[in-house]
C-alpha cells in the first residue's frame, strides 16, 4: 500500500543558480512537512507534493 493523494508539479526555481538534472526530485512535502524523522507515519490520503527540477521552458 501507499499513498493515494500524490500531486507532481515542476519546481520553482528561486535562482537560476540553482542546479539539477531535469526530473529529479527538488521536494517532497507530506501534509506540509518538508523534514522527516525515522518512523514518521502518515495516512494514506495523506496530500503528498513531489516537486521534480523541470526542463528550462517549463
Amino acid at each position: 500500500m501507499g499513498f493515494t493523494a500524490i500531486t507532481v508539479k515542476p519546481h520553482k526555481r528561486r535562482k537560476k543558480t540553482q542546479k539539477g538534472e531535469p526530473g529529479t526530485a527538488a521536494s517532497v512535502m507530506i501534509v506540509g512537512l518538508d523534514k522527516f524523522k525515522k518512523n514518521n507515519r502518515f495516512e494514506m490520503n495523506a496530500d503528498v507534493i513531489i516537486e521534480y527540477v523541470g526542463l528550462e521552458n517549463e
